[in-house]
């Protein structure tokens, strides 16, 4: 019974205290703070900033508040710039929340680690831009993962073996070996490249200098750019645009070993995705604000080095493709009309074609048309020949006996003409009279030709009034004679 009096004032006690003390974890705040090691235009901060527009948690309704840092330590590497950029980061954000931070770069890990303590303590930390030594350098809390990814220089020598047989000479391009934090491994296989070929470095001058000896490099010579932050002359610069400064001049292939440099006059190589470890690292972020706990997620060691090349740079180089790896990845190649249009090309090409045919057709149709209308007019005209034969050989007694008529006429009235001027007196208005008629039955005789021609040129006669009683007279003359002839016979 004592204890149960107690029961209440214990439960409002466990009410009143704060959830971690209750047994419940405390969500994170919705915050993520990316700080990258090298400047705002470097291949990481650039992939990190896209990683974290790009990610379905950190960029959607869930309004996770984005801080990004830029400690440009490439072009200011003093530890009096680290100190100060310590303090304006710790004043910046005394007040501010942060639910998880993404750091890029093994300085930018060891920085944020030896800050956390005073600025982010217990905040969760998420690393990526590391290789193995590096990472293995770091004594990590239990609150810190990330992804390990490194870049290599073999295989940039590897590359060179497979696009340049039997180099003889590497010509080193890029930051001084020191300052370019994120190739610390490549000290041991430089070495050794050493005693097999001749180095040329070239590490750490200004880019003009750069450009002028890469200009007269010699045919067995291959050139390995890694990136151009500040050069020897003391300019700034980005790795793509000291690159595409760089290769503008030389005399030899160039290759790299990451995959932000394609693009700006490098043919390839064996190249680090900067762009896939961001995203990678920026998953881990989600699944840590999502809840997760990042004791439970270990770092995380990816192979994210693949063979990338420009085709661009292949043709200049005339490096033929079959010598690249197998799997290789070729970008920037410049596609025909085929390639890009395949299937508009295909469905025009079709439509053509039938068009064609159909053309065709249309002119052979035309052809037989225009064969059978000759062939048919032809034809009609031999038809028509025939039917003018077989009409002459109708008309030819009709016209026989129209044209004897006037001759008939002419004969009698000349006979007659004669006899009259025969007499011992001539008549002469008598044989003036039948020269008259001569000259009628002549004329007679000349419009029946004329209306025969006509009729077989198919001419249109004009129509003209005949005075009957003038017909009815002169056919009685025509037949006076044959009258008179057989009268005297029947007699």
């Amino acid at each position: 019974m004592g204890l149960r009096r107690f029961r209440p004032i214990v439960i409002a006690i466990l009410m009143s205290l704060p959830p971690t003390l209750a047994g419940e974890a405390e969500p994170l705040p919705r915050s993520v703070l990316a700080i990258t090691q090298s400047s705002p235009s470097s291949g990481g901060a650039l992939a990190l900033f896209q990683a974290l527009r790009s990610d379905p948690i950190i960029n959607t309704n869930s309004r996770v508040g984005v801080y990004t840092e830029h400690l440009d330590l490439n072009r200011f590497p003093s530890p009096q710039y680290r100190l100060q950029t310590r303090n304006y980061l710790r004043k910046k954000y005394r007040d501010t929340r942060i639910g998880v931070v993404i750091v890029d770069g093994p300085i930018g890990l060891d920085l944020v680690l030896s800050w956390r303590g005073e600025m982010w303590p217990e905040v969760p930390v998420v690393f990526f831009g590391l290789d193995e030594l590096s990472a293995a350098q770091q004594k990590l809390s239990p609150n810190v993962t990330g992804i390990v990814a490194q870049q290599t220089f073999q295989g940039m020598v590897n590359t060179a073996r497979v696009l340049v047989p039997g180099f003889k000479r590497v010509a080193l391009v890029g930051d001084p070996p020191g300052r370019d934090t994120y190739r610390l491994n490549y000290g041991p296989d430089v070495a050794a490249l050493a005693a097999e070929v001749e180095l040329i470095d070239l590490t750490g001058m200004a880019v003009t200098e750069v450009r002028k000896r890469v200009a007269v490099l010699p045919n067995d010579a291959v050139v390995f750019y890694t990136s151009i932050f500040v050069d020897g002359a003391g300019v700034v610069h980005t790795p793509q645009s000291a690159l595409l400064a760089i290769s503008g001049a030389t005399s030899r292939p160039i290759i790299t070993d990451v995959e932000s440099n394609l693009g700006y006059g490098a043919v390839g190589g064996f190249l680090f995705s900067i762009e896939s470890a961001a995203r990678e690292t920026v998953r881990l972020a989600s699944r840590i604000l999502d809840g997760e706990n990042i004791s439970q997620i270990p770092v995380t060691k990816i192979d994210l080095n693949k063979p990338m090349f420009d085709w661009r740079e292949l043709k200049r180089w005339n490096i033929p493709e079959n010598r690249l790896p197998v799997g290789s990845d070729i970008r920037f190649r410049s596609q025909s009309m085929w390639d890009q249009y395949r299937w508009q090309v295909s469905a025009v090409t079709a439509v053509l074609f039938l068009q064609t045919a159909l053309i065709f057709g249309l002119f052979y149709e035309h052809r037989k048309r225009r064969l059978a209308q000759a062939e048919s007019m032809l034809r009609a005209n031999q038809l028509a020949h025939m039917n003018r034969t077989a009409t002459a050989g109708e008309l030819s007694a009709s016209i026989a006996h129209e044209v004897k008529q006037p001759l008939a006429a002419i004969i009698t009235f000349g006979s007659a003409g004669l006899r009259w001027l025969t007499k011992q007196t001539p008549n002469v208005e008598e044989t003036r009279r039948v020269l008259r008629r001569i000259v009628d039955e002549s004329e007679r005789a000349s419009r029946i030709i004329d209306d025969i021609r006509a009729m077989f040129r198919k001419d249109v006669k004009a129509r003209e009034t005949v005075d009957v009683n003038e017909l009815i007279f002169e056919t009685l003359l025509l037949l006076e004679h044959e009258a008179k002839r057989c009268l005297s016979r029947h007699r």
